[in-house]
């Protein structure tokens, strides 16, 4: 007997996320991670959320640099402030800061602010005489003098040629009639109008002469202060600096002494891309090269080139150490160092190329605003996390952290803080990866977003489909007050899809369910006849 055909029942089962992963822009993603996003936060994980408002300090006319010691110290225009005090004039041009005790040292103006007592010293410094030089054998103070010193010196006397200088400095002497006291010689004493440097004259010389004393700093691209000590690069020199320790005004003070300036030159090719130090080392960057200067004074130092990714140019000011870990810009992308070798964090950027990145750190957060064709987007790395975060199109032009807060100017000359009071009312957006219609011979039949929204918090839940370049809205909510709602979302057939989320005000995304059902077969069972 033949039987009639059969249906097997529907069968339904569901994919739920709750555990939201940051951002991914790899065309094969998880399920828990997002495509694209804007204005988002791991802050409160596994949960999805906008970020916290942000805050508006002032407005500058022309922003030219920004730091951080004890208070925020930034230039606008030729006006260098530290906190909201007007402490220098200095040139129009963008800045290069670094700390060293209770110093700020200020590039390329070369300048120091005493942060104790409120003065600018002028690293470099020269005079000039022209008239009658007084040269003669001279004898060391007796605080100097020990019974073993046969040292012989050389006092110059000029009206004010010794004014700037103070004892010990590295100068450079030229237009003297001896030719071998025109060289770079340490001044064991100083007063306005002499100074006493090592050296010989077989009589008193007492002639007309012009004469010039030079304290000289090197130009340099790129610095970072080590074990109280100031270190720069010059590509053009092919060279490495490091100042007399404690003395940035110093870099040619060589007297054999362990506190002695230091200069190497450098044989890699290429130019010099940015600076840092990292656990008690030096570091010096190429694009594909990184310096590594060991040793703990001028007698032992040692540098050590190795190959690697190095700071891409135009992203100097990239490297930030979060924790115990430096992150900078490579030219592959973000990358995390930590002594040995620079290891990619950038696979969740995808294919897409960025370049000029400004970087910056709060708590475990590496912020990083970078170019990409002619727009900006600014990026945050939670180390915590392993886990990246999109927020927005700011181009930050400097970045520096102070206390709880990170500090940084836009490129409209705003200096804001990441986290602050503003009122944003925060437009924030979150895109799914590909979702395929069918696996397995079951169908998506539906999906349902778990959220929460504050009162008059908004929700749109939008929908592409297969090749298409258009968004379809398909619900947009207003909270009346603050609850839970169930949104679901009915997609129509198709070969792929992509959800999209997107709204103002505070929102959590608490999870995204996928219903799929079994479709329909026949069953035809072959009976006996």
């Amino acid at each position: 007997m033949e039987t009639l055909p059969s249906l097997t029942a529907s069968s339904r089962t569901v994919q739920s996320v709750s555990d939201f992963r940051g951002y991914n822009h790899n065309l094969v993603i998880d399920d828990n991670q997002f495509y694209d996003m804007r204005n988002l936060t791991l802050d409160e994980y596994p949960v999805l959320t906008q970020r916290q408002p942000r805050g508006t300090i002032k407005k500058l006319n022309k922003p030219n640099g920004l730091f951080s010691k004890n208070k925020i110290v930034y230039v606008d225009g030729t006006n260098l402030y530290y906190g909201d005090e007007l402490i220098a004039q200095v040139t129009d041009s963008k800045k290069q800061f670094a700390s060293m005790g209770a110093y700020i040292l200020v590039w390329p103006d070369k300048i120091m602010y005493n942060t104790f007592d409120g003065t600018i010293t002028k690293l470099e410094n020269k005079t000039e005489f022209t008239g009658t030089v007084k040269i003669e054998k001279a004898n060391i103070s007796d605080s100097q003098q020990t019974t073993t010193d046969y040292t012989s010196y050389v006092r110059i006397t000029a009206t004010g040629i010794g004014k700037g200088f103070k004892q010990y400095d590295g100068v450079s002497i030229s237009g003297i009639s001896q030719e071998d006291l025109n060289a770079t010689k340490v001044l064991w004493e100083v007063t306005d109008d002499s100074v006493l440097v090592i050296g010989s004259v077989e009589k008193t010389i007492e002639e007309q002469m012009t004469i010039t004393l030079e304290r000289k700093v090197p130009d340099m691209e790129f610095f970072t202060e080590s074990e109280n000590r100031l270190w720069g690069c010059s590509s053009k020199n092919h060279e490495l600096y490091a100042c007399k320790i404690g003395d940035p005004t110093n870099w040619n003070a060589f007297e054999n002494l362990s506190t002695d300036s230091y200069a190497v030159t450098i044989g890699s090719d290429g130019d010099f891309t940015g600076a840092a130090t990292y656990m008690g080392y030096v570091l010096f960057f190429k694009e594909d090269t990184i310096h590594t200067v060991m040793g703990n004074k001028p007698a032992n130092y040692q540098v050590q080139g190795s190959k690697g990714r190095g700071i891409e140019k135009g992203s100097e000011l990239s490297p930030v150490i979060v924790n115990e870990t430096l992150y900078y810009k490579a030219r592959t992308g973000i990358v995390a160092y930590q002594g040995t070798s620079a290891t990619s964090i950038a696979s969740d950027m995808g294919t897409v190329q960025y370049k000029d990145a400004v970087a910056g750190y709060l708590g475990n957060k590496y912020y990083c605003s970078m170019k990409q064709g002619e727009k900006y987007y600014l990026f945050c790395y939670d180390e915590s996390k392993g886990m990246w975060t999109k927020e927005d199109e700011t181009q930050v032009l400097f970045m520096a952290t102070l206390g709880n807060n990170l500090y940084y100017i836009d490129a409209e000359g705003y200096l804001k803080t990441i986290t602050g009071e503003d009122d944003e009312n925060i437009q924030w957006e979150a895109i799914s990866g590909e979702i395929m219609m069918a696996y397995n011979r079951k169908y998506l039949c539906k999906i349902n977003i778990r959220a929460t929204l504050e009162e008059r918090a908004t929700l749109e839940a939008w929908v592409q489909y297969d090749n298409e370049k258009t968004w379809t809205r398909v619900t947009t909510i207003t909270a009346r007050k603050h609850r839970a709602y169930d949104i679901p979302v009915m997609p129509r057939r198709c070969d792929r899809l992509r959800i999209k989320l997107s709204g103002r005000g505070k929102s959590w995304i608490y999870g995204i369910d996928k219903q799929f059902e079994m479709g329909s077969d026949v069953c035809v069972n072959m009976g006996r006849h």
